[in-house]
């Protein structure tokens, strides 16, 4: 096994109108722009055998806001940081004191498509937090300040 850590970047926002088939003739109206937000990164710095993983992740659809989840600490980082920096090849930087070892890569990507977040709240009995166990929540709320 070998894991790939070849540079490829990927942008924070999808434009995918020009994939799509045209309108069929007589369409009643033309669908919404196909248009997606990254929303996390998923990252792994190791080899095929063994590493670490750490998720990116932008919780609303206003904000700009990234937060890395690594482990059991969870904080703030640059938008680079959680995008850029994963990129792999010469863009990831090693973890630790000195930014050596094993550069970080993006191995999954999760993009939301705009307006699905409106449609998604609007279906809910509630906010999306009232999913999670209060204690979660408390801790999430109180990092979030």
């Amino acid at each position: 096994m070998r894991k790939l850590d070849s540079e490829f970047g990927f942008p924070t926002t999808l434009h995918l109108r020009r994939y799509m088939a045209p309108p069929a003739d007589g369409a009643a109206t033309e669908q919404p722009p196909p248009i997606y937000d990254l929303y996390a990164v998923l990252s792994h710095a190791g080899d095929a055998g063994a590493g670490h993983y750490v998720a990116y992740l932008r919780p609303d659809a206003a904000g700009k806001r990234w937060f890395e989840f690594d482990d059991a600490s969870v904080r703030e980082v640059p938008q680079d940081a959680a995008v850029r920096r994963q990129y792999g090849g010469r863009h990831g930087r090693g973890r630790g004191l000195l930014k050596m070892g094993p550069a970080p890569n993006a191995y999954m990507l999760v993009y939301v498509r705009r307006g699905a977040e409106a449609a998604a709240e609007a279906e809910a009995s509630g906010p999306p937090s009232a999913a999670l166990p209060a204690d979660v929540r408390a801790l999430f709320e109180e990092t979030l300040q």
